[in-house]
């Protein structure tokens, strides 16, 4: 998704256009990840170095 940002289209865009997808394809960017890191946690406790001892 982050490649869609490198577009040349993309820079074609006008800008509150270009704000508005930079700022949802970062916040899907990051959902995504955050989804993942939970199953990883989930099945290895031991790498999440944000854990409560």
């Amino acid at each position: 998704m982050s490649a869609i940002l490198f577009l040349p289209e993309f820079g074609a865009l006008p800008p509150e256009l270009r704000a508005k997808l930079h700022r949802n394809i970062g916040v899907l960017i990051g959902e995504t990840q955050m989804t993942v890191l939970e199953e990883i946690y989930r099945f290895y406790p031991e790498l999440d170095d944000l854990q409560e001892k």
